[in-house]
Parts: structure tokens; sequence; C-alpha cells
């Protein structure tokens, strides 16, 4: 740390040096033998160190990893040090978009929520969804066309790491606007293909 802000000619004051305040090893009185162990990583060309915290001393690397919140940092950290980093199970998300408002919808989304607990369900809505004068879509917005990422009253985000409970909920989704709507927008219920995220 010393060297980096010296050839940024930048002095190293205290505000800074908090930076640099690490666990201890042991984690309890510092003699390593009461609590877990904190190693520090380096990383090429990086001044800030990547941390795994582990709670047992015997451990090499911990279950508690932290890095800098500075986006370009982490992903620099996290591609250098990607073999040592734990994976847990892949989770994926689907997304399905609709027409119909977040208060039409949000009773049967609690219920699809309900039979599928190992799914989370978010909905979002649109906020600069056009606006009719009339209605249409009983809330004062235009319901016309099928919704899709650029035109839609509600997002439906859908995510899990059981991806069979994930494609079932997804389908519930999707029958509960078809249900909603009567059939009519079965068009407005296409999405995206699922993603996934590690």
């Amino acid at each position: 740390m010393s060297e980096h802000y010296r050839a940024r000619g930048l002095e190293l004051n205290d505000a800074r040096l908090r930076m640099a305040t690490l666990p201890w090893d042991g984690l309890g009185d510092g003699d390593g033998t009461d609590g877990g162990r904190c190693s520090t990583l380096t990383t090429e060309g990086l001044w800030v160190p990547l941390l795994a915290v582990s709670p047992d001393v015997n451990d090499d690397l911990g279950g508690v990893w932290v890095l800098p919140g500075i986006p370009s940092l982490f992903r620099r950290m996290v591609e250098a040090h990607r073999t040592l980093l734990p994976r847990g199970a892949v989770a994926a998300t689907e997304v399905v978009y609709s027409n119909k408002g977040e208060g039409e919808i949000a009773a049967r989304l609690a219920a699809v929520a309900e039979a599928h607990p190992t799914v989370r369900i978010g909905s979002y809505p649109n906020v600069g969804y056009r606006i009719a004068s009339g209605g249409g879509g009983g809330d004062g917005c235009v319901d016309d066309g099928p919704a899709t990422a650029e035109s839609h009253r509600v997002k439906v985000e859908l995510g899990s790491r059981d991806v069979e409970a994930l494609a079932a909920a997804a389908a519930q989704v999707r029958d509960v606007m078809l249900g909603i709507s009567g059939g009519a927008d079965e068009g407005a219920l296409r999405q995206p293909p699922p993603s996934s995220v590690a």
C-alpha cells in the first residue's frame, strides 16, 4: 500500500491506512489457538488484498471472502483467484413480461411462490409504460400488443438453484398470465430463454 500511494504521489494518511486493517489469525485473542484464521492473497498489479476468513484455524482458506467494492478491482481479483474460490450450485433465472398491472397479478404470483418455496419470485413494474387518457388497461395504462423487454407493464423474474422447480414455477406463472387474460395475451408472454449465473 505504501508503494502504491508513493507511486501516485499521495500521502498515506490515517484514513487510507484504515483500509489496511485486517483480522488477525485467531480472530480471538490473536494467538491463533482459539478462533479462525485470515489469509491474505495478493493479485499482481493490485495493492488491495483478497481476504479469506475461516472460522477454523485448521482450514487453509475460509468460507468468507472479502473483496473490494470497486467493480474493476473485484473482477481482476476474482479472475486471478478463480480456482481457489468455492463454487456452489448454479443459480438460474427466467423472466416473464406482462401487460397486466401488478395489482392484477400479485395474489396469483403469491400463490405460485407459496407452491414453490425454493423459487424466488419478484415483480417489477415498468414506471415508463405508456399512459392512456381513457384507459383500456384498467388503471389508465395502454394494454395493447405483446409484452416485451422494451414494452411491458410488469417484469416477473424467477430465480432458483433448483432448475426443475424453476421451470415448474415459470410455467405456472405463464398459466396465471393466460388465465387473467383469457388466453388472448399468449404472445405477450414470450420471454428470453433462461439465463444462468454461477
